[in-house]
């Protein structure tokens, strides 16, 4: 028979607790495990959507300065 009691009320030195034994460890630790891959799955995406601008961005930096290079190289 399950009797509520106050914290420390009716445990002897020595003795388990028995919340240890009945705590359900199979869904203390579904959430935070569910919520990894999608935690992966999102760095990825930023990893690679940040990597794409950035790539971007040179490579308009490189076709600028090959189209002054030849302007340049015209005169």
């Amino acid at each position: 028979m399950n009797v509520p009691r106050a914290a420390g009320e009716g445990r002897q030195e020595g003795q388990p607790d028995v919340c240890v034994a009945e705590r359900r460890w199979t869904e203390l630790l579904a959430w935070p495990a569910g919520s990894v891959p999608p935690a992966v799955a999102g760095a990825v995406l930023w990893t690679s959507g940040s990597t794409a601008l950035g790539l971007r961005a040179y490579m308009a930096e490189h076709r600028v300065a090959v189209a002054a290079a030849a302007v340049a190289k015209k005169d």
